[in-house]
């Protein structure tokens, strides 16, 4: 089974008593509420949200993901040429080969991270025009509707509607604290079982195990 938006609005009224007209909170009210819940859990989930798509690339070194992505989980592989994309540390190719940003363009056969902008990474040697990649991303949650259907599994349910609540809660002249709030937050918290400095773990391929070998730069190509 999947839960919609207007599925989350009715518990959370049973939660917070307000399920007798008139209403304390509309249900747009509400709705804002799910959506900033549904945000925050992308936030500490990002995996949760991930996608899977090909993605053809720019010519050149720099490649921008697509709009609607949170941040780069991966780069799986080369549809172009049929060939693995292997990671490699940016810091180790400055070091190592100083102007592989201008060897000659062909398919790229590795690929790294910008620290900085988890929407960008570069890829070495610099890519022909319309080199096509398999990559893995984090999706934002799109702004629902009452009857859209949520994108997280059924078992997320009871989290969305633990957040909401807290927003709720937080709000609410009726309830404002009295601690109820923050006891619905740690549920949340707790349920997703992250914080926010854990974020990290959830979409990086060493997956919270150690990384501190970085992976090393390719053979340069034709002594350039």
């Amino acid at each position: 089974m999947s839960f919609t938006a207007a599925d989350v609005i009715a518990s959370v009224r049973i939660d917070v008593n307000d399920s007798t007209v008139p209403y304390r909170q509309s249900d747009a009210n509400i709705l804002n509420m799910v959506n900033r819940t549904v945000k925050r859990i992308s936030v500490l989930r990002p995996d949760l949200f991930a996608t899977i798509v090909p993605f053809t690339c720019a010519a050149g070194v720099t490649q921008t993901m697509p709009a609607n992505s949170m941040r780069l989980i991966d780069v799986l592989w080369s549809t172009t040429g049929q060939m693995n994309v292997n990671e490699v540390d940016r810091d180790a190719m400055d070091l190592m080969f100083g102007s592989w940003e201008f060897a000659s363009p062909d398919n790229a056969t590795d690929w790294m991270r910008d620290t900085r902008n988890p929407n960008v990474f570069y890829v070495y040697p610099p890519s022909s025009n319309s080199q096509v990649l398999q990559i893995e991303y984090a999706k934002s949650p799109t702004t629902y509707v009452l009857g859209d259907t949520v994108e997280l599994p059924d078992a997320y349910f009871p989290i969305v509607v633990d957040g909401t609540v807290a927003v709720y809660e937080g709000v609410d002249d009726e309830s404002i604290g009295t601690g109820r709030a923050k006891e619905r937050q740690t549920q949340f918290m707790e349920a997703l079982g992250m914080t926010i400095k854990s974020k990290d773990v959830t979409d990086t391929r060493p997956g919270g195990q150690d990384d501190t070998q970085q992976a090393a730069p390719p053979q340069q190509q034709g002594g350039q």
